[in-house]
């Protein structure tokens, strides 16, 4: 009972500091179920309005072709900027417990990827090398630069930690 307590705190907190982090204001249920009743009716007509545009639309094929070319470039992501970083570290660093900045930690690797030097200056925050590994569990789909993971697993104390932190960068 204890654990789904725990887990149930941990959801909420997940919510509230994504939607701090995100700037979106946290509606209530009914403000949400009102939303998505009105949604749902805008939908089907806008389905409907979908269904004869495109019906429309397939004699006149040659107005998409920009939409070709578009699709054959190369998508960039690119890491997050030093400025949002910033930011981004010093609500980290605010947070008073470890479970907390894990949640922002979490919160903050949505959408967003970082550099082997981003996520080090977060490692140091915290102390032990376990709450480091956490961490580094954590950001790791979002590192771009894995093969600069030397720098992160040099600033593990045991042997035991650079090892694992070296799997988890492969």
């Amino acid at each position: 009972m204890s654990s789904l307590r725990f887990l149930t705190k941990r959801f909420v907190y997940v919510v509230i500091l994504f939607s701090i982090l995100s700037g979106t204001k946290f509606n209530t249920f009914a403000q949400t179920t009102n939303q998505q009743s009105q949604t749902g009716i805008s939908k089907t007509n806008n389905q409907a309005n979908l269904k004869r545009d495109d019906f429309h639309r397939r004699d006149n094929h040659k107005k998409d072709d920009y939409r070709r070319d578009e699709r054959n470039k190369p998508i960039v992501i690119n890491p997050m900027s030093d400025e949002h970083f910033n930011l981004y570290l010093s609500k980290i660093s605010k947070v008073a417990f470890n479970d907390c900045k894990f949640a922002v930690i979490e919160v903050g690797c949505i959408n967003n990827f970082f550099t082997c030097r981003q996520v080090l200056s977060i490692i140091k925050l915290f102390n032990f090398d376990d709450e480091k590994i956490d961490v580094l569990k954590i950001m790791s789909p979002n590192i771009l630069d894995k093969e600069n993971g030397e720098i992160l697993a040099e600033h593990f104390t045991f042997d035991r930690y650079k090892n694992q932190a070296k799997a988890i960068l492969k």
